[in-house]
């Protein structure tokens, strides 16, 4: 019995050594485009070409072998569709597999092919594969894409938000995030191979939004790149861009000019008020032009393959210019007075400018990964307003302006640490000062300056099948205000914020499942503070605050989404909490009896909303997409004795069936609702529209026909107003019928230019820098 003991310890401890002993081999499988390879097979060999072992990457490319003899010195790395490699221990970096375009044909003709491929952090679409889509442009071709909206416009959306990010094969495409439709536009979908959707924290984007990032079929793209386009609406609507890229040696260069009209031709206006002593109803037409002028310039120069400087600049400037004409009914107990003729304009300007200069390096291992970054940005948003308002009944009127603007100066620093293969960590910090000044005919001068510091630190990494991010913050704010409104008094605050996120994900078979926590600060604007009076008529004024504190807002998000060959559908229910929520208040009667609306710090906003998008293509040529977005709110404020309760709901249908010829038809449907005004209710709008595209020119030339509600010239949006002292109707006749037509063409000398602008300074915590 003893012996049996005796060899039992030591055969445990023998294994024990062995296993002790084991050698870790582990690495990563990526193609031409560095995109990581799944299920491929490593095979581990001796030196004589004896096999060991092998295994199989997982989605993100990565694979382990556990070498118990330490005699591994070849791996052979095999894929279907990829030619085979032998590697020679030990490893230098990722792996690169390269393309059997024979082996692909035959996967072509012998399988059907799915289009969407699920990876750990999100998914990719194959564009090379579907034939129809090589004489598109890329924007066409991303009304593909699962989990995309591409409205007429060039907006896009990713899973019913607004918020994304462009990357360009794993690096950001900032050019085409400040003019999306026309960049995107101008580069032909047959240079594009796949589409990455990228849905949860990643190490490769440390993205804390969704992130699009497109992979074309060559990493290095050179030369000239001049395109156009123009559109015009029978609203009207009419618009027209020229952008120029290159990319000569080391040196990138890009300029754009954007251009956009918006008109509206006796436009109804309808407005009622009604008060304990008389009913005002004001009636009539309104008629006015909004002129947007957009102008970008980049230059990138790379110093050598680790370094790099980036310059930019981007203006923004919006003429905006509106007139109106109305009669007035007053009723009164006894008497009903008619008033006729009134009038009163606006003449606004609107606008920024914005200038970045950046130092980057990137880690000698993986060159397009950044190792860490210094930064200076500066930003000014002016505030210039003109209001006319004429009573040509008793020779009245009335006139007021504001000018002035808002300075942003920002520096950020930012380190990027390996900690493992699958963990990275990020420290920065970022000190913000703002100088913002303001005169006023009616001598609500304002004038503040703001500081803000704060360091960061942020976590992404993957362990047993999870993946994980982690950011914390911990903002200081000060603020000294000064304003006539006041008494010119000066006021002074300090604020520390902490601010985290945290976003956990797992893939289980073809499902991912996610949960997050996330909070964000939303500072006011230059405009929302201005306390400038502007008339918009006899009855109506609305002005700024400077008192506005940051509102904060906490969301958690539970969400699912899954993935089949032909069916793809995500799903998830948030609820959110915003704490001093900023939101136009109308107060009610002045003694002068006119209606007084402000932005205030109302109180608490709680919502409980869900989203679904479902995308089905049971063939190449059809797709089939729609999105419902919607749920609960409910409003508090102790200070208004106020707790309103509504919902919110936007539904959008689309379906497309493309043509081999270059021809896509599709149609649309968009129905939504918005939350309500404090104290006040609104209706709900339903539109629709289809659309014809062409593609001429191996995608080069690119024409479309839309016609949008054919049977109804208006969309009604009703608001309604009602607290102690007065209700308030009004009713924005939206001008929906039109006939659009849009044109672009692209000019193309050598290979196109990869060109991309840096928006790593970009501040979120108001409106402040170009879009």
């Amino acid at each position: 019995m003893k012996r049996i003991i005796f060899l039992s310890f030591c055969l445990l401890k023998f294994s024990s050594i062995v296993y002790s002993q084991s050698t870790v081999i582990s690495g990563r499988i990526v193609n031409e485009n560095k995109t990581p390879v799944e299920d491929a097979l490593v095979m581990a060999y001796t030196s004589d070409t004896t096999f060991i072992l092998s295994s199989l990457t997982d989605s993100q490319g990565h694979f382990n072998l556990h070498d118990n003899s330490s005699h591994c010195s070849l791996l052979k790395v095999s894929c279907l569709g990829y030619k085979s490699i032998w590697q020679t221990l030990p490893i230098n970096g990722d792996i690169e597999l390269i393309s059997d375009n024979h082996t692909l044909v035959e996967i072509t003709v012998k399988s059907k092919k799915s289009f969407t491929k699920q990876t750990t952090t999100g998914f990719i679409y194959d564009l090379s594969s579907i034939n129809f889509v090589k004489s598109q442009n890329l924007l066409q071709s991303l009304r593909l894409v699962p989990f995309l909206d591409v409205n007429s416009n060039g907006e896009i959306k990713v899973n019913g938000q607004d918020q994304y990010m462009l990357y360009l094969n794993g690096k950001p495409f900032d050019m085409a995030m400040a003019n999306t439709a026309q960049i995107l536009r101008s580069i032909p979908a047959k240079n594009i191979k796949s589409i990455e959707v990228v849905t949860e924290p990643d190490a490769r984007f440390s993205n804390s939004v969704p992130v699009i990032n497109i992979v074309t079929v060559s990493n290095s793209l050179k030369g000239v790149f001049l395109n156009g386009s123009a559109k015009y609406e029978t609203v009207p609507n009419a618009g027209a861009g020229v952008s120029v890229m290159t990319n000569k040696d080391l040196l990138d260069f890009s300029f754009s000019y954007d251009y956009d009209y918006k008109g509206q031709h006796n436009q109804p206006i309808y407005q009622s008020i009604t008060s304990p002593n008389n009913k005002v109803v004001i009636a009539g037409r309104g008629n006015g032009h909004w002129h947007t002028h957009l102008l970008r310039g980049l230059t990138s120069w790379h110093i050598n393959n680790l370094n790099t400087i980036y310059v930019d600049f981007h203006a923004k400037i919006n003429k905006d210019f509106f007139k109106n004409r109305w009669t007035e009914t007053v009723e009164m107990p006894n008497e009903v007075i008619d008033i006729d003729n009134r009038f009163s304009q606006s003449d606004l300007t609107k606008g920024t400018f914005e200038a970045n200069l950046i130092y980057r390096n990137y880690f000698a291992r993986n060159s397009k990964k950044e190792h860490f970054m210094v930064g200076y940005r500066y930003t000014y948003n002016p505030d210039k307003r003109n209001y006319t308002l004429d009573n040509p009944s008793n020779d009245n009127t009335i006139s007021q302006k504001t000018n002035g603007g808002l300075n942003d100066h920002t520096l950020n620093f930012q380190l990027v640490i390996q900690l493992l293969r699958r963990h990275q960590m990020t420290i920065g910090a970022r000190s913000i000062y703002r100088d913002a000044n303001i005169k006023s005919t009616d001598k609500s001068d304002l004038s503040y300056i703001e500081s803000i510091t704060y360091p960061y630190l942020n976590y992404i990494g993957s362990f047993k099948g999870f993946n994980a991010s982690v950011k914390l913050s911990c903002e200081y704010d000060y603020l000294s205000m000064k304003n006539l409104q006041h008494d010119n008094v000066k006021s002074t605050s300090h604020n520390v914020y902490f601010i985290p996120s945290v976003n956990i994900s797992r893939n289980i078979k073809k499902w991912r499942v996610n949960l997050s926590y996330n909070r964000n600060l939303q500072r006011p604007s230059i405009t929302m503070l201005n306390p400038f009076y502007n008339f918009i008529n006899d009855y109506f004024i609305h002005t700024g605050n400077p008192d506005l504190k940051a509102e904060i807002k906490d969301a958690v998000s539970l969400g699912a989404s899954i993935f089949k060959k032909t069916f793809n559908m995500s799903m998830s229910v948030t609820y959110s909490h915003i704490n001093n929520a900023i939101l136009n208040y109308q107060r009610g009667l002045t003694e002068t009896n006119e209606i007084v609306s402000s932005f205030e710090n109302i109180g608490k906003v709680n919502t409980l909303t869900g989203n679904i998008f479902a995308n089905w293509q049971p063939i190449k040529s059809l797709v089939l997409k729609c999105n419902i977005n919607g749920g609960l709110y409910n409003l508090n404020s102790s200070n208004l004795d106020l707790s309103q309760k509504d919902y919110t709901l936007n539904v959008f249908g689309w379906i497309d069936y493309y043509f081999s010829n270059g021809w896509n038809v599709g149609a649309n449907v968009i129905h939504f609702k918005q939350k309500p005004d404090p104290f006040g209710t609104i209706n709900s709008i339903t539109n629709y529209g289809a659309h014809v595209e062409k593609s001429w020119f191996k995608g080069a030339l690119s024409t479309s026909l839309e016609i949008s509600n054919p049977f109804r010239k208006y969309s009604k949006l009703e608001s309604n107003i009602t607290n102690a002292s007065v209700t308030t109707k009004r009713i924005n006749y939206m001008s929906t019928r039109y006939l659009g037509i849009r044109i672009s063409y692209t000019l193309q000398h050598g290979q196109k230019s990869k060109l991309k602008r840096d928006s790593s300074l970009k501040n979120d915590d108001q409106n402040s820098g170009v879009l």
